[in-house]
């Protein structure tokens, strides 16, 4: 409990939100900085969809979703 390392957090979300305007220029869109919740365009079946990503999901993209759908609607790839 505590907030031990609330400090390092904080410092990491401010480096994640730098980081974030580049990601931005790459398409990619941070959705919720506490869940770490990121979504990526791509091309599927020959539209675009929204490849979705959360912190601890480890280092493999599982999920996607379309772009009205939002996190709610995510699908397994």
């Amino acid at each position: 409990g505590g907030m031990e390392g609330g400090g390092d957090y904080i410092a990491a979300l401010v480096g994640l939100a730098e980081s974030a305007g580049q990601l931005e220029a790459l398409g990619v869109q941070l959705k919720d900085y506490a869940r770490g919740l990121i979504d990526f365009p791509s091309m599927r079946d020959g539209r675009v969809v929204l490849l979705c990503w959360q912190l601890g999901e480890g280092d493999r993209l599982e999920w996607w979703h379309d772009l009205e759908a939002g996190f709610a609607g995510r699908q397994p790839l």
